[in-house]
């Protein structure tokens, strides 16, 4: 039991647990959902074994071995999963930084064009009055 190839009757076993997709002489391949649950189960800090076994599997079937590898296989491959979503992750969160920070650049751009206008109404209207003029160039009398 839990060694090599299945028996017809193990195989039968597991063919009946909801978990097992299908059994292929010695391989055991288990459902998304499973593997899913599982990693959540593992994350949550439960060990394999007790995983496999509240999900109904009778253990002395599959055997440590097995267990243990289908625990490293899934964690490999979520490791892998979680490193793929947070590249992508970042990339999005600096893409958003980047346009957030062209926004604010292109609104403080508005804004500072506003105040020259408001200077340059200012300063227009303080002259006129008053009869003022910018003498151009040096020593233009």
């Amino acid at each position: 039991m839990g060694r090599g190839n299945l028996s017809e009757k193990e195989i039968q076993i597991l063919l009946k647990n909801p978990n097992v997709r299908e059994v292929k002489g010695s391989h055991v391949i288990y459902t998304q959902e499973f593997k899913r649950h599982f990693m959540k189960e593992y994350q949550e800090g439960k060990g394999p074994t007790r995983i496999f076994r509240e999900a109904g599997f009778d253990v002395s079937i599959l055997g440590s071995k097995r267990i243990e590898r289908a625990a490293a296989r899934w964690k490999e491959t979520n490791i892998s999963e979680f490193k793929d979503r947070q590249l992508k992750s970042t990339a999005r969160t600096k893409e958003e930084r980047i346009y957030g920070r062209l926004d604010a650049l292109e609104q403080e751009n508005a804004l500072l064009k506003k105040h020259i206008q408001t200077l340059y109404n200012m300063f227009d209207q303080q002259s006129q009055p008053q009869n003022v003029g910018i003498s151009k160039g040096v020593g233009g009398r």
